[in-house]
């Protein structure tokens, strides 16, 4: 797998979190000097945050989350299966509803009330299908593991990556299987490819850079990175590729990564400490619009 050399630290915005770099090579990706997270904005107890703004080989923007899931009381959520899970979808022939799509935005809405939680973070996370014309379908189906609060929302039909926790409150980044003893867990999101495992990046080769989500987990299992990629964005953002998302994740900390759904889909939400609740990332063409998702992954404390 190619390495990416590091480039040139051009210039460091302390207050606004803002690392600002210009390679000195046409590959060149990756910062020059180690990534500091004393250095991040913290946006609640236990959840740092750092923009890094790339200038070469390409202009990327990307938002990197950094959780510690040691903070007492924290907990992680997903959402619910729709009460008519397993029913026939009413516009889509062959599709069976899982979930009913709505935005990151609403998800933290309705996680706030139904986990009495102040949500600090939230992320869209699985691919789904349908994914076709129109492109508004009202329901998700065929997310293959989904388990929310130990209940499973859907199961796989073939081994798939996952980001799984277990009744522990551990987490991990595995391949799960049919026969797999699903009720070890209490939280499981699949994803498309795992991309980083025990400090190796695996990514599939020649991706080309697009906006991407990838989560990712340290050696110890204490933090939880969320990267937000921008992409689609000439001459502001242009994407990674997984491969790069893989380098990205392991300079930030991460020893394991998944690719979760990306795209148009891509959607980060933080609560400053003001309480406002704002979108990082910023969609293809700039748009004010949030995509209706199959499922988020949220980040709460206690109110």
């Amino acid at each position: 797998m190619k390495r990416f050399r590091p480039g040139i630290l051009a210039a460091l915005a302390l207050g606004a979190a803002v690392l600002t770099f210009s390679a000195a090579a046409a590959d060149a990706m990756l910062p020059g000097r180690p990534c500091d997270w004393n250095r991040s904005e913290r946006l609640g107890t236990g959840v740092r945050h750092l923009l890094f703004q790339m200038t070469s080989p390409r202009p990327v923007r990307i938002n990197v989350l950094r959780i510690d899931l040691r903070t007492p009381k924290l907990k992680l959520v997903t959402g619910s299966g729709d009460p008519d899970r397993g029913q026939p979808m009413p516009d889509y022939p062959g599709g069976v509803i899982i979930t009913r799509r709505q935005t990151t935005r609403n998800f933290v809405r309705d996680a706030e009330r139904k986990h009495r939680i102040r949500m600090v973070a939230a992320v869209n996370a699985s691919p789904w299908s349908p994914w076709c014309k129109p492109f508004n379908h009202r329901y998700a189906g065929r997310l293959g593991l989904m388990i929310s609060g130990g209940e499973v929302i859907s199961a796989p039909e073939r081994p798939i990556p996952a980001f799984v926790v277990d009744r522990g409150g551990r987490p991990d980044i595995v391949t799960v299987r049919p026969d797999d003893n699903f009720r070890r867990w209490d939280l499981a999101l699949t994803g498309f490819e795992i991309i980083l495992e025990r400090g190796r990046n695996i990514a599939t080769p020649s991706r080309r850079p697009e906006p991407r989500m990838v989560f990712g987990l340290d050696a110890g299992r204490r933090y939880l990175y969320l990267l937000a990629a921008d992409g689609r964005q000439p001459e502001r953002s242009e994407g990674l590729t997984t491969a790069e998302c893989a380098e990205w994740l392991r300079y930030c900390g991460a020893t394991d990564a998944i690719n979760m759904d990306g795209g148009g889909s891509t959607t980060m939400l933080v609560r400053h400490p003001s309480g406002r609740l704002e979108r990082l990332n910023r969609h293809p063409g700039d748009s004010k619009y949030d995509r209706p998702v199959a499922n988020s992954l949220g980040v709460g404390l206690p109110r």
